[in-house]
């Protein structure tokens, strides 16, 4: 008897051990169907979506999600889940950027490169900020829907697919099916989660192996405990990987919640510090249940409770009579159909570490709870909370253990969908300036790109909020995107930027603003620009209705001039170009004028001309508006100083600019070409009230918009766009606002308008701080019709560039001439390093080849020429004094070799040679000891045989060197292993058959499993030893035998490897490749160390 009960027992536990030995076995997956686009699992069937998320939301599409779930099958076979997965995976947008951003190359690639670097930093550790308790990263969002039935009609799960993705897609949803691959990955993201995968990567599927066999890596471990899971895998590039995933669920449900209250949830926008810290899931899974049934229920419900409340026994049970009155407007509904009832479980899922596990679920805890939800870990669930928030698990018999332990919670469908994660900030990804939201989405901000109505902005922002480090930064962005710049300076705070990026700076001493300069080349240019209903737009009846307009306002500027007035100006004009052309001056209209006015005997022409005197050759300001303009349409960054100008000439020279700049814009060609010119300190240019005024900006910013360009306008505070015609007609001809950190004066103003901001955006616009307390900007855009808000943390890169930056200007002007230096060729020179094999008595040794004449510092010489070609950038030069501030430099060419001869000795002087020469040191003999590992190889649970064909084909004529005889022609197949396909000179015999001598072993190091394996493996023929991974002088100092390595992987790629451990050894004319499974194997603890 006990020896049967022992081997029952003995073959119980080898049977769970069969079964269990690995998590896959849990997983449901079994095969796709490519032809209907459903997965096949185990004991149900589904399909998934990719989701859009949407930038917000409100009552009517709740109403709309609420009736699109009414329409879905009911009952206990069909299952739904909707997930929200943020991670900080961004590195792929910000290399776009990048590449966005280098167009011009020289500084500005430098500067985006530099940018990128800060930005992946940022995305994983953190921005720069003076903020306690807050994290502010850099995140993405993935949004997903699956539905899986039990139900045996397939056609039921098609209706179903066809109904949501209807309903959906007119909700304004972009849908995008799930394919195994993307399954797959999504699966391994959420079981096989990698804290230091920077951006998505998605998996590999073999269609003749079962899914589930897929999904995860080989060596995954899971370590349960009461609130939490430790995990460890192997990723893709052979890197151990250790993680903790903490489940957590409503405590219970709210009282009131909105599903536009859910990106609360992550990140709050009234209290920054309260925010998920770590990358995380949100799960919801529910199910429709049976309206009959539901009604029968709740009827009955009715029936007991009015039989309580109608007796005596209604003073036990105080509730009885708000109970029934809950349950009649449940059994209104039901009837009426207004919504149906579901159950649900929600799941928060944290992926965080050991060290900051706590901190992040307490962190996660207080965010939702600030937002209206409470949530705690599940003790003792968190294994199958994990399988709760896979895809398709439900069905798999899961629904019924949520519902056991008390997971599922019952309600009304309308309150349901306000759960549902689909909701978060509005973000742009077309590249352009880095502009986080204040939820730390990852979003850029580029004004041609945003689906404005227009490009024009109107930027406000009082003292301390940063203004200056944004503005600068959208201009150096629009410059680097091969966009061409203008600004209106007063104060100079562009000066340096302007300096470090190569363009041109005029002061009041240099501007000249003759609207006629420039005319006859828009005359000649063949551009053609069209309205965006594609009417043809005429350049020259747009230039002279501009300059018609700058006239008017300059000849009258507090009272506006009749239509009488401006049409015979018009005419003037008109007469003064057609005879004079690109010479026409100021004198020129004003004679014809004074012509008309004779000829028409009217006073009113005549005062038109008398008040254009004083811009006259003659007048006060003669230079001003008849010296040729100064604007070089070739100039592709210009910064125009205004302090200088007497504030009686100030206006006209602003609207002269806006005139002469609208030319450059159409001379800028393409209408793509990004142009944009940004008027600052606009408070103090723009006043006046003047209706003929505010007229001329609504003609200049449409001219401006038919060629492609755009205006923005800065002032201190939102309030000094509304205290003149001008600025007010700037902020009405802005469709794109941007709101920072405002002063005391808007108090003021949202006392004069109440309706303009929403009590919400109040609070919000309020609680801005100062940039230089928090480290940040914050700014609050509206464009396109959406509303959102941004985080403006300037990298560090740019702080000599800030206008109130301690440094000073000599370092920008050394900049540049570095930058000059740094540009012209580099005599290169041969300088190659050569690793030997490693042997268990051999050291590693460097053979150099360099002149002799520099031999002595080959380290160094390296050093500096990686450096020169990482900060090499370039400068533009000008042939004509523009009254330009900027370093010239005299036309030669230095010797790249002599100048990194000066520096030697600098550096041999100040003691920097010898740090210089032990780092690089260090660094070569690090990357002998232990080489770059192959990547994409993994080990396997299956092991395998398979035999590759070393077979070439010769692509042309095989020739004897000297003679040139032919030995065989092209298309001839050769086999190595096989000497009878080998070509044959005249007299000599055939070689007889002959086998390889030796064995290859490929073996990662790194993996104590494979270190086991290759100690016991033996083979009756020599065996070298190959790595893929690890360190061979640390495998030969271990085991006393040689080694080699596997450089880039050229072996494993021409024998087909993809797993290892991997055995390869000829078998008659062919490869024969063993790949061993190892997981059963102790592991050999003693890590091999260099």
């Amino acid at each position: 008897m006990f020896s049967q009960s022992t081997s029952g027992l003995s073959r119980l536990f080898t049977e769970a051990k069969k079964a269990q030995n690995h998590l896959h076995h849990e997983l449901p997956y079994r095969e796709h169907d490519a032809i209907d686009r459903v997965f096949r699992n185990q004991h149900a069937q589904g399909f998934g979506f990719r989701l859009s998320i949407l930038g917000g939301a409100n009552d009517t599409i709740i109403q709309s999600l609420n009736k699109l779930v009414a329409d879905l099958p009911q009952g206990d076979k069909w299952d739904y889940q909707l997930q929200l997965f943020g991670h900080n995976r961004v590195a792929h947008y910000l290399e776009s950027n990048e590449a966005l951003l280098s167009k011009r190359g020289g500084v500005c690639a430098k500067m985006a490169r530099d940018d990128a670097i800060y930005a992946n930093y940022a995305a994983q550790a953190g921005f720069f900020h003076r903020q306690k308790n807050s994290h502010f990263d850099l995140r993405d969002y993935d949004a997903f829907m699956f539905v899986s039935t039990c139900e045996d009609e397939p056609q039921a799960l098609l209706d179903a697919r066809i109904t949501l993705e209807t309903g959906l897609m007119q909700l304004g949803f972009d849908l995008q099916p799930l394919t195994p691959e993307a399954l797959l990955t999504h699966v391994g993201d959420v079981l096989n989660f990698d804290p230091n995968q920077d951006r998505p990567q998605l998996k590999s599927y073999h269609p003749l192996e079962s899914l589930h066999r897929q999904a995860l890596a080989p060596d995954t471990e899971m370590m349960t405990h009461r609130e939490y899971i430790d995990t460890r895998h192997t990723n893709d590039k052979g890197e151990e990987t250790r993680g903790r995933i903490v489940n957590m669920g409503l405590s219970k449900l709210p009282g009131d919640y909105r599903l536009y209250a859910l990106p609360e949830c992550f990140s709050s926008l009234r209290n920054v510090s309260r925010s998920i810290k770590c990358p995380h899931m949100l799960t919801l899974n529910f199910r429709h249940e049976p309206t009959g049934k539901q009604n029968a229920s709740n009827d009955a419900k009715i029936k007991d409770l009015t039989k309580t409340v109608e007796s005596k026994m209604a003073l036990l049970a105080p509730t009885a009579k708000d109970e029934l009155a809950e349950r009649k407007a449940i059994q209104a509904g039901l009837l009426g159909k207004s919504f149906t009832i579901a159950s649900m479980v929600l799941t928060v899922t944290l992926f965080t570490n050991r060290k900051e596990g706590k901190q992040h679920t307490q962190a996660a805890r207080e965010a939702f709870s600030n937002a209206g939800l409470d949530i705690a870990p599940l003790k003792m669930l968190q294994p199958q909370a994990l399988l709760s928030i896979l895809p398709f698990m439900m069905s798999e018999g899961l629904w019924e253990d949520c519902k056991r332990v008390g997971r599922t919670r019952t309600v009304k469908s309308s309150n349901l969908v306000n759960f549902f994660p689909v909701v978060l900030d509005f973000r742009q990804l077309k590249g352009g300036m880095l502009l986080p939201t204040m939820r730390q989405q990852i979003s850029f901000f580029n004004p041609f790109t945003c689906g404005s109505d227009n490009q024009n902005i109107a930027l406000t922002g009082g003292s301390g909020a940063g203004k200056s480090f944004f503005v600068q930064e959208m201009a150096e962005n629009v410059y680097a995107m091969g966009g061409k710049v203008w600004i209106l300076d007063k104060g100079a705070s562009y000066k340096k930027l302007t300096l470090s990026l190569g363009g041109t700076y005029m002061t009041h001493n240099n501007i000249y603003l003759n609207p006629f300069t420039h005319l006859g080349k828009m005359a000649d240019a063949q551009f053609e620009f069209v309205d965006d209903d594609g009417t043809a737009v005429d350049p020259m009846m747009e230039a002279l209705d501009n300059i018609t307009a700058l006239f008017a306002t300059i000849a009258s500027p507090y009272a506006p001039l009749s239509t009488f007035q401006q049409s015979v100006l018009g005419d003037a004009i008109v007469q003064a170009w057609e005879a004079k052309g690109v010479d026409t001056l100021v004198d020129d209209v004003r004679d014809a004028l004074i012509d008309i006015a004779g000829e028409e005997q009217d006073r009113r022409i005549k005062d038109i001309a008398v008040q254009l005197k004083k811009y006259g050759t003659d007048g006060t300001y003669s230079d001003v508006f008849n010296k040729p303009s100064m604007l070089d349409p070739k100039v592709e960054f210009t910064t125009l100083e205004l302090d200088g100008f007497p504030p009686a000439v100030l206006r006209p020279v602003i609207f002269a600019l806006m005139v002469s700049i609208n030319q450059q814009m159409y001379l800028s060609g393409s209408r793509s070409t990004p142009k944009l010119c940004i008027i600052e300190e606009a408070w103090s240019l723009l006043s006046g009230a003047n209706e003929q005024a505010r007229e001329f900006i609504n003609t200049g910013y449409r001219t401006a918009r038919k060629f492609g360009g755009a205006f923005c306008t800065v002032t201190q505070g939102i309030e000094d766009f509304f205290s003149s015609e001008e600025a007010k007609a700037s902020y009405n001809n802005s469709d794109i606002h941007i709101l920072l950190r405002q002063g005391a004066g808007f108090d003021n103003y949202l006392t004069d308008n109440p309706n303009v901001f929403s009590s919400f955006d109040q609070a919000i616009i309020k609680g801005f701080e100062k940039s230089s307390e928090a480290g940040y900007s914050c700014a609050r855009i509206k464009a396109g019709g959406h509303v959102t808000y941004h985080r403006f943390s300037p990298p560090p890169s740019n702080a000599p560039c800030s206008p109130r930056s301690l440094t000073s200007l000599s370092i920008v002007k050394t900049w540049c001439k570095q930058a000059t230096l740094w540009s012209r060729p580099l005599s290169k020179r041969p300088c190659t390093f050569t690793a030997m094999k490693s042997t268990p008595s051999s050291k590693p040794s460097i053979k150099r080849a360099v002149p002799s004449k520099h031999r002595g510092n080959t380290w160094l010489l390296a050093a500096i020429w990686v450096s020169w070609l990482w900060v090499g950038v370039t400068t533009h030069s000008q042939a004509k004094d523009f009254g330009r501030v900027a370093p010239a430099f005299p036309i030669g060419e230095i010797d790249m070799l002599d100048w990194i001869e000066h520096r030697l000795k600098q550096f041999e002087a100040n003691g920097k040679m010898a740090d210089l020469q032990d780092t690089f040191t260090q660094r070569v003999k690090a990357s002998i000891q232990t080489p770059t590992p192959v990547q994409g190889l993994l080990t396997t649970t299956s092991p395998r045989t398979f035999y590759v064909d070393p077979s070439v084909t010769l692509t042309k004529d095989l020739l004897v060197p000297n003679t040139g005889q032919r030995i065989a022609k092209a298309g001839t197949r050769i086999n190595p292993f096989d000497p009878t396909t080998w070509p044959a000179i005249e007299g000599q015999s055939v070689l007889p058959n002959f086998e390889l001598s030796k064995v290859l072993v490929f073996f990662d190091a790194r993996d104590a499993k494979q270190r086991r394996f290759a100690s016991q493996y033996t083979h009756t023929k020599p065996i070298k030893w190959v790595l893929t991974g690890g360190s061979p002088n640390a495998m030969a100092a271990l085991t006393g035998q040689q080694y080699y390595f596997a450089q880039q992987g050229f072996l494993t790629k021409q024998l087909h490897i993809t797993h290892l451990p991997a055995i390869a050894y000829q078998e008659g004319t062919r490869w024969r490749i063993d790949e061993v499974d190892v997981s059963g194997l102790m592991r050999l603890e003693k890590t091999p160390s260099p």
